[in-house]
């Protein structure tokens, strides 16, 4: 409806008889598409912008640490139904979680009005912190069976380390990334304060992604920031370094095809089934999938934002497979794109 052109006549229409507004514009003379489409535009010149100043900061002695080889280990390799078993389950998890954990804690979850006070935000943190749980359950039992089997993994393998330190959790790469990913995400935020400055316009299309934070929003961005800075990371190691796949390390554009197109699947898969049984019925004119299965419930706003979180997670999954390519880690494509997923939500939401 918000962006039928139809819809808005009637809408400035209601609004000018509603207040006495007199004006010399047709209901139909509107520029708000053309607007939109712009401020899409600069969102997404401002997202390939981070990975340019990423390119230039790794050849920067101090950031030059951050990129690792890809493991040349054809034994952790993952192809044919051993990486479908993953993906296929990887994807009916998601899709089997989101619409409940979601509502819950939306609802349902104790959680203090003081502190967690995003409604959209308190949601995707309950539905992350059962994924984190599963996981963090998933990687340590194949660790295990590894071990037992005298083929033990180590942190390289994960994505947790660099060669030289693969027996340990490798801090220093954690730390590097962090900053890294850091000044990633605030050379958006330097293009969205400019944005915000000369034409009062954030970036945005339907859904405000990016807008410039209010110190009360930047205190919540730091409350919800490690729960999605923790998934992100977790969830780029299960499927870019535990569910490693052959055209991971083939260079060039056809590599990153061959490679980005499965990680979409795996990270964007289940919200698109969701997306199936929420839309199809709705628009055969049955009504809301979710409102039929699950009851009224579990068809609130969740359900509703799926048309514009479905096509955030593929732009995340493009980000953190050119990332991951680049970097031959985890930290800097889940933080990184973990900052500005909780950034969209902390920024552009509700809040009590």
């Amino acid at each position: 409806m918000t962006h039928n052109s139809s819809a808005v006549a009637l809408a400035m229409a209601w609004h000018n008889a509603a207040v006495g507004n007199v004006t010399s514009l047709a209901d139909s003379n509107q520029t708000f598409l053309i607007k939109e489409m712009l401020v899409f535009a600069s969102m997404l010149l401002a997202l390939a912008a981070m990975l340019a100043l990423m390119e230039v900061l790794l050849n920067v002695p101090f950031f030059s640490y951050v990129r690792q080889a890809i493991p040349n280990r054809p034994e952790r390799v993952k192809s044919g139904w051993a990486w479908w078993k993953g993906a296929v389950i990887t994807m009916l998890i998601a899709m089997a979680t989101y619409p409940f954990m979601t509502q819950l804690g939306h609802g349902l979850l104790p959680l203090p009005e003081n502190i967690f006070r995003m409604t959209i935000g308190n949601g995707f943190m309950a539905w992350y912190v059962l994924l984190i749980i599963i996981m963090v359950v998933t990687t340590i039992l194949p660790w295990r069976k590894a071990k037992l089997s005298g083929k033990p993994m180590d942190f390289y393998d994960l994505g947790f380390a660099s060669e030289e330190r693969a027996d340990r959790f490798d801090w220093l790469l954690l730390g590097k990334s962090a900053v890294l990913a850091t000044l990633m995400v605030g050379l958006i935020y330097v293009l969205v304060l400019i944005c915000s400055s000369v034409f009062l316009l954030d970036f945005r299309v339907i859904w405000p992604f990016f807008r410039p934070y209010s110190w009360e929003r930047l205190l919540q961005c730091l409350v919800y920031a490690p729960f999605f800075t923790v998934f992100f990371v977790l969830n780029n190691s299960k499927i870019f370094a535990q569910m490693r796949q052959e055209a991971t390390s083939v260079p060039g554009f056809k590599g990153f095809m061959a490679c980005w197109w499965k990680n979409a699947l795996c990270m964007a898969g289940g919200i698109f089934i969701i997306c199936l049984i929420m839309y199809v019925p709705f628009f055969a004119g049955i009504g809301p999938g979710a409102d039929l299965l699950f009851s009224p419930t579990f068809g609130g706003p969740f359900m509703s934002l799926l048309l514009v979180f479905f096509p955030q997670v593929l732009v995340l999954s493009v980000l953190c497979t050119f990332i991951h390519r680049r970097t031959g880690n985890v930290f800097v494509s889940g933080l990184s794109v973990g900052i500005l997923s909780c950034w969209i939500i902390a920024g552009g939401s509700a809040m009590l």
